[in-house]
């Protein structure tokens, strides 16, 4: 029998890999008017689960964004107006 905390762990990991399937890899753009391809997710103790764009290539810092702050996702570059 498993503890009541394994199970919402459990669950809080599935739902983050659920995300990652959705995310990773598409087109968003924020509510702030920066657009981008997800690079990756993240899980943290102040937004929960937080996201990362590749806006310019390599040198360009990584920037993390809440996910409440997603207005759209696209699948082609163009979708996005």
């Amino acid at each position: 029998m498993s503890h009541v905390y394994e199970d919402a762990a459990i669950r809080i990991m599935d739902w983050f890999h659920h995300a990652e399937r959705d995310l990773v890899g598409k087109v968003v753009a924020t509510f702030g008017g920066e657009t981008g391809t997800v690079l990756a997710l993240k899980l943290d103790d102040h937004h929960a689960l937080c996201f990362t764009l590749d806006v310019g290539g390599p040198e360009t810092p990584r920037r993390w964004f809440p996910v409440s702050t997603i207005k759209q996702v696209a699948l082609l570059r163009t979708e996005i107006i």
